[in-house]
């Protein structure tokens, strides 16, 4: 597992927890994960093998050490250095990739997850955000809203930290200079609830700049480009060229 998961992964459950926060947070959407609920993700029939992990990993270079599994949130994500990085990895590489660093790190708050990079520009992803891990995936990530914002949108949307919730999102985009350039939203679920783009809209600016302060935060990252290209995901830049995890506590 490779330390450029650190920005390609974030980019996943940016998407996700920025939607599910901020929209639970000013009361746009109270009740969604009781509204046509499912328990399963959409299959998109994304499937990989230990060949693709093995390719991801090649392609993107050095191994994260993994922490004792007493860490606590705030202290299970570190970064230091940097080194240059151009890749593309394809959907199968990514999905690899993705769960793989997503079991490794306890308070990455999505499992299961199908990413499909399509030759229009566009990708897709589905999964199962697990409620418990997202004040810990904040508090890791030095994010600027406190356990108590967070919890204020958790109670929005009526949620326990017992719960899990599928999603699904359509997007296309671009991040260059260390920021996100552009996001479209094309479509986002959550359960099976579809989200209305006119409430994306009106949420899209906050969602950005949830997005860009995560890569701001990521010690050592130099996203010159990182974009959808040809049905695969490109970056070019400098990632971190050392990374610590560690597993819940």
């Amino acid at each position: 597992m490779k330390k450029v998961l650190l920005i390609i992964g974030t980019v996943i459950i940016v998407l996700i927890l920025g939607v599910v926060l901020l929209l639970g947070y000013f009361g746009f959407i109270p009740s969604i994960a009781k509204l046509m609920g499912t328990d399963k993700p959409r299959d998109l029939g994304i499937t990989y093998t230990e060949e693709d992990l093995k390719s991801a990993t090649k392609k993107t270079k050095a191994e994260v050490k993994v922490l004792k599994k007493s860490t606590a949130p705030e202290k299970s994500l570190k970064t230091a250095g940097s080194e240059k990085a151009e890749f593309e990895i394809s959907s199968a590489e990514f999905t690899a990739l993705t769960n793989n660093y997503a079991n490794n790190w306890g308070y990455y708050p999505a499992q299961n997850m199908q990413i499909k990079i399509n030759e229009d520009g566009t990708g897709e992803c589905s999964g199962l955000v697990q409620v418990d891990k997202i004040i810990g995936f904040i508090q890791a990530t030095g994010n600027k809203y406190s356990e108590e914002d967070i919890q204020k949108a958790l109670d929005y949307l009526r949620l326990s930290r017992e719960d899990s919730m599928p999603f699904y999102f359509k997007i296309s985009g671009r991040a260059a200079d260390n920021e996100i350039k552009e996001i479209i939203p094309e479509k986002l679920e959550i359960g099976r609830f579809p989200i209305p783009s006119s409430i994306l809209d009106r949420a899209l600016p906050e969602i950005i700049s949830f997005g860009n302060s995560q890569i701001e935060n990521f010690a050592g990252l130099n996203i010159e480009d990182a974009s959808i290209k040809d049905g695969k995901v490109s970056f070019k830049g400098e990632i971190p060229s050392e990374v610590e995890i560690a597993p819940e506590e």
